[in-house]
């Protein structure tokens, strides 16, 4: 996979060299870097050209929220996940990224919970979102729950 990794890098990379303006290309190269590589500087770069184009671009939020929880930069985390909800405020990925904001930087973890819960009525078999409720029954200490999600998870 590594291999294949970057060879689509490289031509995402030759995309750009031709136009630098591509969302698609941009995005699929932030979101690669990002999630394979962790080059995260790189990745927020991308991501931010996307939006000084396009605002609303739900692709490029979508990326720097689940960045920036990983930082996390509050006040921008809560701008970028407003102007989400007013594009797509059903999307499972904003749910889930409200469910993580939730968690780690309210440590609200019954309003973590719900957001999870929300996400898995919008995308029953997201694996992200069975894990992370998962994890969140386990904290509260619903083993039984628990497993009944990560074997919805492996099934």
């Amino acid at each position: 996979w590594k291999k294949m990794s970057s060879l689509v890098e490289k031509e995402l990379r030759m995309t750009l060299s031709k136009d630098l303006g591509n969302a698609g290309a941009l995005l699929a190269l932030g979101d690669l870097l990002y999630d394979e590589h962790r080059e995260l500087s790189e990745a927020e770069a991308c991501y931010r050209k996307i939006l000084q184009r396009n605002p609303t671009h739900t692709g490029a939020i979508r990326g720097l929220v689940h960045m920036l929880l990983d930082k996390p930069k509050t006040v921008e985390i809560e701008v970028l996940m407003k102007r989400w909800a007013t594009t797509t405020p059903e999307d499972k990925d904003l749910l889930f990224a409200r469910a993580r904001y939730a968690e780690v930087i309210d440590a609200n973890y019954q309003q973590a919970e719900d957001f999870a819960h929300q996400a898995l009525q919008s995308s029953p078999r997201d694996a992200k979102a069975l894990e992370f409720a998962g994890r969140l029954a386990l904290r509260r200490g619903d083993e039984e729950e628990a497993e009944a999600l990560y074997n919805r998870l492996v099934a």
